[in-house]
């Protein structure tokens, strides 16, 4: 993601492998901050870190889903 926030729709979040379900959202702020809101799963992650830069580390998609491989499993 280049700036500081931008939101990460369903559609845009395919793209990039993540598990979720349909209807998913969610927004990345600066430093590492994450959410998003899974409401078919009644699923909300957060991830509040305190790093910069951070995108090398490709935590955002690890954390989603290692956090959605849980409830599947």
């Amino acid at each position: 993601m280049t700036s500081a926030r931008s939101r990460c729709g369903r559609r845009r979040c395919r793209a990039r492998a993540l598990l979720g379900s349909n209807g998913s959202y969610g927004w990345g702020g600066a430093y590492g901050t994450f959410f998003w809101i899974n409401p078919k799963e009644q699923m909300v992650g957060i991830m509040m870190i305190q790093l910069m830069p951070y995108a090398h580390l490709n935590l955002r998609p690890e954390f989603q889903n290692a956090a959605t491989h849980t409830i599947m499993d």
